[in-house]
Order: structure tokens, then C-alpha cells, then sequence
């Protein structure tokens, strides 16, 4: 590494002779980042002062002016609170628009760049596609191969080369290739995983006549310098010095894979002829609409005439409109024509009907997964698929406990941010199931100061509404007067056959809201566990609870296949 190191060192000696500058975030401040758990932003500092550059590192720095860097790098966001809430991107949007390169690195649940480049770029619109797909954290993705399209955001040359892959460094983050509804944006693939062009840990991002750009790197730093990862920052950042980035004159809306898939569906509505029996228009979805549904009674005008004027959303689902519910603004349709017709050509032969949608099982096997609900910020119960759950999850609360990607806590009996903390005010924590779930088996880790001692049963309601009093409480199913795991020690609880009624016949016949009386007391709607402090322990006794997880059953699942990803694990 050092060897490595030095050699980065030694290409770079040319771009520290100009005064190649960069400035980095590197503030807690506003909660962006958390130095205290995550040496990501500090490796990453040192990496680039061994790339030979001028290093600024502070918090949001002064971006304008004569002593403005040619690139800004946001580490990856640790802390609780995204960049782009925490501070204030209309001076980023002015630096990109006055050519400076911002560098962003992942946020530290993988929410990806979407918020931030759409601020930086000032994109008008939706994105069309722009997901995280996963990390390398429990699975390598293998090295990243550059994409043909690096070398039209810069060009490569024998100072300045891309280079040809990136290590599989830990944790690195892969993101789809974006696509932006704004004709303006351009975002292109750096690097790819896995010989897929769509699967991307380095992406570009401009906008056409500004002299600027957002790159975003889904390593995080945490693993250290790397030698590749490393030459990508050099080149990125004294390429930008350099005036080497060249303002796109046209978005990249027609490269991405999913505009082919819509551009041919658009170019064969235009090719129908004139008579054609059907007029297709743009609007509010309508799964699998049949090309031959809806017959009109009147002679049709041009379909080309149905299309909006502007391209629609990629991905957009075409909807078919009869003719008595489509209103095309010109003049009014001539009346039918009274002359003899040709005899109609024969019908075709009709379509065998569709197959029935496979129906629903009546229970689903669940294997260490975690339940999906808890009390948040400022609501009493918040799934982990809300769309806040990251604004509702706090470090220490109990929505770390159905928090299904959380980082893992230290191997070492302390606190944690990612476990649930009880006080002296708080000595019990609630957790929810989203669907009626018998629970056969659980899994309780704790870490320092183990102190469970009570186990209970939430009854289930429908809909689930997070109620945790006398009406809900349920029985016990595990009960001590003194704890006897230890730290870092995953217990079992065995709920057995006879609680958990998991051997019980479930009808095909009952619902979520309407349960099978010799069901309804086998079935939880949540857990509630109560720990023990002892007397007058301090405020950072806790106990510290990292996770609780179950084995048993779902009844009468909306969607089984969302229980299948989450597989028994070690923990």
C-alpha cells in the first residue's frame, strides 16, 4: 500500500506544482458526520493530501471568488442528517454552474445522490430511474470495470489515463445509471459491477451549458487508501483543474437502456396507418392494455395527433382511450360516410383468455427476520418502509431494531449507536409486525450491560396501529428475576408449538381482518421486551439491546416475496 502510495504521490507531483486545490467537508456540526464511529471521511482525507493535493478541510468552505478549489469532496454521509438538508446548496448550484466539480460519496444508508445532484444542477422534473441496489458489505460484487462512456465526460490521455478497474473495497455502494426527465441532464456510468451497464459505483452528472459537474463514488473510504480507487480521484480532480471537462451540449436521456425500450414503443404507435382502430395518449397507468381493447365508431384522426407535444417520463405506461372519452382540441371530426363500404376483412381468431393471477398462500415460513415497526421521532409507529423512516430513525431508539441494514455494532461490550438503549424512564421497547405473525423462535443480542428479563406478546389489531396498554399487552413467554446472557451473546427464546399455534391449520378461507377464531390469541401483533438497570447505575449503563429477531409465520400475506430476502443469518 505504501509502495502504491508513494507512486500516486509521485504522478501527482505535476498537479501540486499548479496548486491543484481541494476543499473537504469535514464537519460535525450540523450532524452530516459522525467521526466518531466511522474513520470513512479521515481515510479519505489522507488519501488525497498522498495524492499530493492541497487539502481544505473544514466545513462547508468559501466556493466563490479567486481562491475558489476546482473540486469540492463531500465524504460519505455518516452522520444523521443528509448533506443536502443539513446545508445550503445554492452555493453549490452557483459553484457547479461557475465550473467547479463536486466529488459526493454515498450516504451511509444508501439513499444515493438523487436529492443532492438535482439541487447542485437545478434538473426540473423527476427522476426516472435512479434506485440503490445494494452494497459489497456481506456479498463482493468483484472489481469495476470503466464504461465506455467515462471518456465522454473526460477525455483519457498518457497523464491523465482512467484507469481500467476499481478495487471491490469495503463498503461500496452500487446505484443504478440514472435517468432524468429533464432533457437538460446528463448523467453517465463510470465504473460498472458485474458486466452490467445499468449496476454503477461511479456515475457523472451535468447539465447542458454549465461548465460544472456532481460525480458520485459509492466507495466509502471505510477499507482505506486504494491504489485504483485513488488514481480516479486524481484524475477527476486536476483533470477539472486542468479545464479539461467540456459543458455537454445535449442531454443522455437516449443512451440509457430505458429510453430504447420506450422510443420503440413510441416509434410503433407512429407507424400505425391512418384507420387505425385505436388512439394512444399518455396518462395515468393502466397495466397491460390491449392493443385491440377499444374499437372506435367513427373514422379516427391521425394517431400521431394523440401524442403530447413534449416527450413523456421514460417508463411511462401507454394508456389506450376510446374515442368517446378522448378530446382532440382542432376541428370537429367530419360525420360518417354514407358510401358503400368494402365487406369487412374476417375477424381474427380470438385470444385464449388470460391465465387466473396465482393465488395468495395462507401463511408464509419466516426465518430471522426482524418485525417492521416502532415508535419514531414523533410518531407512535413507523414502518420501515415509510418514506421518513430515515427522518424518524434516532441513534439509541427503538426503530434501530427493525432497521434491516443497519451497520453491525463493534464485536466489543460498549455502547452502540445502531442498538436500542434503555434508561432509568424507559426500561421497555416495542416492536411491530406489519401482518399477523406467530412467532415460534427469538433471537435477543445484547451488548453491554445485559439486563432482559421480560418477554410479551402485542395483540394484533387490524389495521396495526402501534398501541402498547392494557388492551394490548398480551401473555408472557419469557420471564426471569435476573438475566443470565452475557454481552455479545445471541439468546434464544423458544416460544414452542403450543404458544405460538404454529402447528395449527391456517383456512384459505380467513383475512388479516377477519383471523380464524382458533387463530386469534396464537397470533402476535408485535413484541414488547422489558430489561433491568441496576439500582443507581449511571446515565450510560443502558442496558444495550442490538437486535431482536424472529422465526415463525406470516397469515394471509399481502406480498410473501418481501419476506424472502431476509434470510437466517449469524449474528
Amino acid at each position: 500500500m505504501a509502495l502504491a502510495l508513494g507512486l500516486l504521490c509521485a504522478a501527482s507531483a505535476s498537479a501540486t506544482a499548479t496548486g491543484s486545490r481541494v476543499a473537504l467537508y469535514m464537519s460535525q456540526a450540523d450532524g452530516v458526520l459522525d467521526l466518531r464511529w466511522d474513520a470513512g471521511p479521515k481515510q479519505l482525507e489522507l488519501q488525497l493530501q498522498a495524492l499530493g493535493l492541497d487539502v481544505r478541510a473544514s466545513g462547508q468552505p468559501s466556493l466563490h471568488g479567486a481562491d475558489a478549489p476546482p473540486a469540492y469532496v463531500i465524504p460519505v454521509q455518516n452522520g444523521r442528517t443528509p448533506y443536502s438538508s443539513a446545508e445550503d446548496m445554492s452555493f453549490l448550484a452557483s459553484y457547479v454552474e461557475q465550473g467547479g466539480l463536486i466529488v459526493l460519496l454515498d450516504s451511509k444508508d444508501g439513499q444515493g445522490p438523487q436529492d443532492f445532484v438535482a439541487s447542485a444542477l437545478g434538473y426540473h422534473g423527476d427522476w426516472a430511474i435512479c434506485k440503490a441496489v445494494g452494497t459489497n458489505a456481506k456479498r463482493s460484487f468483484g472489481e469495476a470495470s470503466l464504461s465506455p462512456h467515462a471518456a465522454s465526460f473526460l477525455p483519457s490521455s498518457s497523464n491523465s489515463a482512467w484507469p481500467e478497474s476499481l478495487e471491490d473495497a469495503r463498503v461500496t455502494s452500487v446505484h443504478t445509471w440514472c435517468q432524468h426527465e429533464d432533457p437538460t441532464a446528463t448523467a453517465l456510468p463510470l465504473y460498472t459491477v458485474l458486466e452490467d451497464e445499468l449496476q454503477v459505483v461511479a456515475q457523472a452528472f451535468g447539465k447542458v451549458g454549465t461548465p460544472g459537474a456532481v460525480v458520485w463514488l459509492g466507495y466509502s473510504w471505510r477499507d482505506g487508501a486504494k491504489e485504483q480507487w485513488g488514481r480516479l480521484l486524481h484524475k477527476l480532480i486536476t483533470d477539472f483543474a486542468n479545464g479539461a471537462y467540456t459543458a455537454p451540449m445535449a442531454g443522455t436521456s437516449s443512451l440509457h437502456p430505458m429510453s430504447a425500450q420506450v422510443d420503440s414503443v413510441l416509434q410503433a404507435a407512429a407507424d400505425l396507418p391512418q384507420d387505425a382502430s385505436e388512439i394512444f395518449a399518455y396518462g395515468p397507468r393502466v397495466p397491460h392494455a390491449s392493443m385491440n381493447s377499444c374499437s372506435l365508431r367513427a373514422p379516427s384522426p391521425d394517431p400521431r395527433r394523440a401524442y403530447p407535444a413534449s416527450s413523456p417520463r421514460a417508463g411511462a405506461p401507454l394508456l389506450l382511450h376510446s374515442a368517446s372519452s378522448l378530446t382532440i382540441n382542432g376541428p370537429p371530426l367530419p360525420p360518417p360516410s354514407t358510401s358503400p363500404r368494402l365487406p369487412p376483412a374476417p375477424s381474427p381468431p380470438p385470444r385464449p383468455p388470460p391465465p387466473p393471477p396465482p393465488s395468495r398462500p395462507s401463511f408464509v415460513t419466516i426465518r430471522n427476520i426482524t418485525a417492521q415497526g416502532a415508535r419514531g421521532k414523533d410518531r407512535s409507529l413507523v414502518w420501515n418502509t415509510d418514506p421518513d423512516f430515515r427522518f424518524q430513525i434516532k441513534r439509541q431508539a427503538a426503530l434501530q431494531l427493525v432497521d434491516p441494514i443497519k451497520p453491525a455494532c463493534p464485536t466489543v461490550c460498549k455502547g452502540c449507536p445502531f442498538a436500542w438503549k434503555a434508561t432509568a424512564s424507559d426500561l421497555s421497547v416495542a416492536v411491530f409486525f406489519k401482518e399477523p405473525t406467530q412467532v415460534s423462535r427469538i433471537y435477543v443480542k445484547q451488548l453491554k450491560n445485559t439486563g432482559l428479563i421480560k418477554v410479551q406478546f402485542l395483540r394484533w389489531t387490524y389495521p396495526a396501529r402501534g398501541i402498547v396498554d392494557s388492551s394490548t399487552v398480551g401473555k408472557t413467554i419469557y420471564s426471569v428475576k435476573a438475566d443470565p446472557s452475557k454481552c455479545l451473546e445471541v439468546s434464544q427464546i423458544n416460544v414452542g408449538r403450543s404458544k405460538s399455534g404454529i402447528s395449527l391449520p391456517v383456512p384459505a378461507s380467513g383475512s388479516q381482518s377477519n383471523l380464524p377464531s382458533q387463530l386469534r390469541s396464537k397470533v402476535a401483533g408485535g413484541i414488547l421486551v422489558t430489561m433491568e438497570r441496576k439500582p443507581n447505575s449511571g446515565v450510560a449503563w443502558g442496558p444495550f439491546l442490538e437486535s431482536l429477531r424472529f422465526d415463525g409465520r406470516v397469515l394471509y400475506p399481502r406480498d410473501p416475496s418481501v419476506y424472502a430476502p431476509q434470510r437466517r443469518r449469524q449474528q
